[in-house]
């Protein structure tokens, strides 16, 4: 299915007549995102390519994130069977070149307001979040163990056939074979997922709104600072290039929330295994950071196999 604006102006003529589609903002391979101005509100409309699960789960966390106040998001006007209207996001995107004490302050922030969300939001187990009518059920797994083993169980079958498949075979292998050390991650909270500069906005002090809840689910907290410090620092094109900015990320965090023993061990497993993800669209990855895709791909390989090196000597 391809969406056009015409499609969005459909969907957005089943509620409203005061509507203006206005310009493009993304399309992935999930949704397509248009500005439009909404009842004379300047807003943002995201419509579901197909399978409209990851926009529902996105728009019933928004509102749950909202009624809390754990975290600043964007008023959510309109959530229909395909498609979610919300205000146009406070604030301004991250600027990697803007004065060191801003983006540290801004950084800090960051960690903060992950912390206050993971507080707000317990779960009696780990597991993905499905929509169902107007809520969000637990699909719960076993363990925190069993569930992280699956994902990166996944998304190292997305390497099959490529030149990074047994590099895949051994970062499930080593999750699996350490399955002891994550049994001590921490109870299950709400996990954005996605936690990275393309999804927050930012005033003069902090965090301003916080988007996209799709990928959201119950998991440690810790797994995700973990990946936003990946997404942050670490990604050929992060915004940040000074890394020792990334303490501020994290004390940010431990300000509200202390981080478990042995986290240090089991983030360089989660920054490994999250690292096959992009592996799956290296040439894609690197047009973007304008990195020829060859070069890229044996980076991120070592950064995997340094990873897992650095977590074999502290999980022996």
């Amino acid at each position: 299915m391809t969406e056009t604006p015409e499609d969005v102006r459909d969907a957005l003529a089943s509620v409203t007549n005061d509507f203006e589609v206005r310009e493009e903002l993304l399309t992935t391979d999930r949704h397509v995102v248009h500005e439009v101005e909404f009842e004379g509100r300047r807003a943002v409309c995201k419509l579901a390519r197909d399978d409209a699960t990851g926009l529902h789960r996105d728009a019933l966390v928004h509102e749950h994130v909202a009624e809390s106040g754990a975290a600043p998001v964007p008023d959510l006007l309109v959530h229909g069977e395909n498609c979610y209207v919300a205000s146009f996001a406070a604030g301004g995107e991250y600027d990697g070149d803007a004065p060191r004490e801003v983006r540290e302050r801004r950084l800090r922030d960051a960690g903060t307001t992950l912390a206050r969300v993971h507080e707000a939001f317990p779960f009696e187990a780990h597991g993905e979040l499905r929509p169902a009518d107007d809520r969000l059920e637990l699909d719960a797994r076993e363990s925190w163990p069993d569930l992280f083993a699956e994902w990166v169980a996944d998304w190292s079958d997305g390497l099959a056939g490529s030149d990074f498949a047994d590099l895949g075979g051994d970062v499930v292998a080593f999750v699996r074979n350490h399955a002891a050390a994550f049994e001590d991650a921490g109870d299950p909270v709400l996990v954005h997922g996605d936690y990275e500069d393309d999804n927050l906005r930012f005033g003069d002090d902090g965090v301003s709104s916080v988007l996209d809840w799709e990928v959201a689910r119950a998991a440690p907290g810790e797994f995700d600072l973990a990946r936003a410090e990946l997404g942050w620092f670490e990604k050929p094109h992060s915004p940040e290039t000074d890394g020792d900015l990334r303490s501020a990320l994290i004390a940010g965090y431990e300000s509200v929330r202390p981080l478990p023993p042995g986290f240090d061990a089991r983030r360089a497993v989660y920054r490994a295994a999250l690292t096959l993800k992009p592996l799956r669209k290296v040439g894609e990855v690197g047009a973007r950071a304008d990195v020829p895709a060859d070069e890229l791909g044996v980076v991120m390989a070592s950064f995997v196999r340094d990873r897992l090196d650095a977590a074999r000597r502290d999980l022996r």
